[in-house]
């Protein structure tokens, strides 16, 4: 567009020595080409017939495109630098409750309450151990496929940066 051709010219050192530091206004720009029309579709056309003749085209066909879906997968993945940070949390984590496990221990009267609270510091430490092993499974899956992220209930889906932040999807080349 001719707004877009007008930012250039102040934005691309390219475009400010192709236009000898001359900075038209869109304006000026959607009139010269409203004018100028068929030579500059002349000049583009006698421009590639050159690059034909000289080798540094052919004739081939050669279409590429791009499209990014969203992927139907909920937003809490994990990316490997997620899994390292809360596998780190979860080691600390776990380190704590033994420490504490192993104070109850030390304890030679037990009471009812210690009962209890050693078997819930018991079911926490088991419960982190899960965590732990999962995470392993995930990072190992990720290590062996390259990926730099893993959604557990789309396993195909990477993520995406987009306009407003990352998302969960499919990047289609075609």
């Amino acid at each position: 567009s001719s707004r877009r051709l007008e930012a250039e010219c102040h934005r691309n050192i390219e475009v400010m020595w192709l236009m000898n530091n001359e900075r038209p206004d869109f304006k000026t720009i959607s009139n010269f080409r409203k004018d100028h029309g068929e030579t500059i579709r002349w000049c583009s056309r006698s421009f590639k017939n050159f690059l034909r003749e000289t080798g540094y085209i052919k004739n081939e066909k050669v279409a590429y495109d791009g499209c990014k879906i969203k992927a139907y997968a909920a937003k809490e993945g994990y990316t490997m630098d997620g899994i390292v940070r809360r596998m780190s949390n979860l080691e600390k984590e776990l380190e704590k409750y033994l420490a504490l496990l192993e104070k109850t221990d030390g304890e030679e009267d037990l009471t009812e309450e210690a009962v209890q609270r050693e078997s819930t510091l018991m079911e926490r430490i088991s419960s982190l151990e899960e965590q732990l092993r999962h995470l392993e499974e995930y990072k190992l899956r990720m290590e062996s496929e390259s990926r730099t992220s893993y959604f557990p209930n789309d396993p195909q889906a990477v993520l995406l940066k987009g306009r407003y932040g990352s998302y969960p999807g499919y990047n289609i080349q075609a």
